[in-house]
């Protein structure tokens, strides 16, 4: 059932975390809760890597819609200014 919601919905992600560019073995250690993982090595996994973080954000992207947001992308990489000013525009702020 369509929401008669609206906004806008922002991602930010880093270039490592879109494209996994370590190499060698890797650990992965939970924020949250005390977990580890011990993933192998970095080069072996990021195909499978690359498709679950995409397919992820997909799914948001689409959740976002469902319920009337828009969704925007942020690069750590880039300035937030741009990004900042144009969901600023999209408010109609005057």
């Amino acid at each position: 059932r369509e929401s008669a919601m609206g906004g806008d919905l922002l991602a930010v992600t880093g270039p490592a975390e879109e494209s996994l560019p370590d190499e060698g073995r890797m650990e992965l250690l939970g924020l949250e809760v005390q977990a580890r993982f011990k993933a192998g090595k970095a080069q072996n996994l990021r195909a499978e890597y690359g498709k679950a973080f995409q397919q992820q954000r997909a799914e948001v992207q689409a959740i976002a819609r469902k319920l009337g947001f828009s969704f925007h992308l942020h690069h750590t990489d880039q300035s937030l200014s741009a990004t900042v000013l144009r969901l600023y525009q999209r408010m109609g702020v005057k």
